[in-house]
């Protein structure tokens, strides 16, 4: 039997959808780390906004050329909301991208 296009398996959601990209958020002692697994992005191609508690990822990820054989990896644009559940310094955030995992650090707000 062969594959083609049709027989991919199910994704969670398009691209587009509220399942990708998947995530990982963290508390540690002195920051919530927020990971975002997105293969074919770059820091560039992602944009990031926070406020009123939210971290916002979103960006596309270009399809592929030629003719689809099996697609299991989404393409287009993606957005992704996600709760920090604690107060945090969005001004000191930071990002990296290594081998497509994002990983975004939210310095937690030093209590008094």
């Amino acid at each position: 039997m062969g594959e083609d296009a049709s027989d991919s398996y199910p994704l969670p959601g398009e691209a587009g959808s509220h399942h990708f990209p998947l995530i990982q958020v963290i508390e540690g002692a002195s920051a919530v780390h927020v990971r975002a697994v997105i293969p074919g992005a770059t820091l560039f191609s992602v944009n990031l906004t926070f406020a009123a508690g939210r971290l916002v990822i979103r960006g596309a990820l270009p399809a592929p050329e030629g003719v689809p054989l099996r697609r299991e990896r989404p393409t287009g644009p993606f957005r992704r909301d996600i709760v920090i559940p604690c107060p945090v310094v969005s001004e000191e955030a930071s990002a990296v991208m290594r081998n497509g995992v994002l990983t975004v650090t939210l310095p937690k707000e030093r209590r008094k």
